[in-house]
C-alpha cells in the first residue's frame, strides 16, 4: 500500500487576508519610523516582530474582515503575478 502525503491545509481566506494587513501595515510603520532603513534591516526586523504582530492584531483583523464579508464584501486570493508575463 502506498501512503499518500499529507493534505496541506491552507487557513481560510480571512486569516490569510488578516495575515497580509498585519505585515502590511507593520512595513508601512518600520518605514515611516526608518526611512534610512535597508530592506535587510527590515527583514530582520519582521523577523523579530512577526510573532507579536501577529498575536497582537491578528484577530482584530479578522473580526473586521468577518464584519466586512456579513455585509457583503467577498474576498478572494489570487496567486501572484509573474514579473516575466507581466512585462509582455
Amino acid at each position: 500500500m502506498q501512503e499518500s502525503a499529507p493534505k496541506e491545509i491552507k487557513p481560510a481566506p480571512e486569516t490569510q487576508i488578516a495575515k497580509l494587513l498585519v505585515r502590511a501595515l507593520w512595513i508601512e510603520d518600520w518605514k515611516t519610523n526608518n526611512p534610512k532603513g535597508t530592506s535587510a534591516e527590515r527583514v530582520a526586523a519582521w523577523k523579530e516582530a512577526r510573532a507579536e504582530q501577529f498575536a497582537t492584531h491578528s484577530k482584530t483583523f479578522r473580526k473586521a474582515l468577518l464584519a466586512l464579508k456579513k455585509s457583503g464584501v467577498e474576498m478572494t486570493l489570487t496567486p501572484k503575478a509573474d514579473p516575466e508575463t507581466e512585462a509582455e
